[in-house]
């Protein structure tokens, strides 16, 4: 999986936006991404064991709304059927840490360097 597909919608990105941070009003850093699905998705498929029940995996398209993508509907959503012997996660962030906020100078980088935090459950080995 990637930590793409995890992306806010094209509705809740916009919505952030309207927050006035640069940083977050496109897709890419800390807080533009669906903390709880992504969770939501590594718990199901850490439960496979359980069940033989498939676990949809939603998948992000970047060319949809002129650039802008959005989440495809879920019923186009990718059906992985357990079980998993390993599961991959990759994105360009996982493993970022926040620094500490008394070193940031950039008001806006501020609230990006919070964001961090809600992605150690991504890594929880860094979150102790």
């Amino acid at each position: 999986m990637s930590l793409d597909d995890f992306y806010l919608t094209f509705e809740q990105q916009k919505e952030l936006a309207k927050q006035g941070n640069p940083l977050t009003e496109f897709r890419g850093c800390a807080g533009t991404h669906s903390i709880d699905l992504g969770i939501e998705t590594l718990n199901q498929l850490k439960q496979n064991h359980q069940t033989t029940n498939p676990v949809l995996i939603p998948i992000y398209d970047k060319s949809l709304n002129h650039g802008r993508g959005d989440r495809l509907p879920q019923e186009n959503w990718l059906k992985v059927y357990p079980p998993f012997d390993v599961i991959l996660l990759e994105g360009w962030m996982l493993g970022f840490t926040p620094v500490p906020s008394q070193s940031i100078q950039d008001k806006n980088m501020i609230q990006v360097n919070e964001n961090l935090k809600k992605y150690f459950f991504f890594f929880p080995s860094l979150s102790n």
